[in-house]
């Protein structure tokens, strides 16, 4: 154990410092905000989706930040959760991912995202939790769930919200913080 450590500090020290500051402009100019957001049902069932957003982003599929499509919904009572394209923006295919990351800096100043979420045999309630480091970039969060807007301010973003149905999608809504204040970013 002691002869790694002396070499990988051998390694770090031999590497020339041109090549270290290069590397570390190179991380400073990529920023991204990437979160959670989980749902658990009352059976246990649960699943992560991510989202956030990230330099170069597109609102399709980016595979380097592992957006990938989904096989079709499966038909309830079987345990669903993942994102869905916003109304009049198909992707192809249109059937969902479990990650949704957007360009960065955006241009607007939120980001809307749909989620289909169907709890396995109709266990309710089902339980959605965003991440708490979403505090860091966004003002708020706008639930919205059978016509109904709920606003969610950054002491509560940790805290569940409970699902009771008959309705099997939602849609939040991401205020972003000004993006003078984020051009530093989370760097997550």
């Amino acid at each position: 154990m002691v002869t790694r450590s002396l070499y990988l500090l051998f390694l770090i020290s031999w590497i020339p410092s041109d090549v270290l500051s290069a590397h570390a402009s190179a991380l400073d100019s990529v920023r991204a905000a990437m979160f959670t957001l989980t749902s658990r049902d009352a059976s246990g069932n649960s699943h992560v989706l991510r989202f956030g957003v990230s330099p170069g982003a597109t609102y399709g599929f980016d595979r380097e930040l592992r957006e990938f499509p989904m096989p079709p919904s499966p038909p309830a009572p079987i345990f669903d959760f993942r994102f869905l394209d916003l109304p009049k923006q198909p992707r192809n295919p249109a059937t969902g991912s479990y990650a949704d990351i957007r360009g960065w800096p955006s241009t607007a100043s939120r980001d809307t995202f749909a989620v289909r979420y169907v709890p396995m045999n109709g266990a309710y309630p089902m339980k959605v939790t965003f991440d708490r480091g979403l505090v860091c970039c966004a003002d708020s969060v706008t639930l919205i769930i059978d016509g109904e807007h709920r606003v969610l301010r950054p002491e509560v973003f940790a805290d569940p919200i409970s699902f009771e149905g008959p309705s099997d999608r939602f849609v939040f809504i991401v205020h972003w913080k000004s993006m003078e204040l984020l051009q530093g970013g989370p760097g997550r």
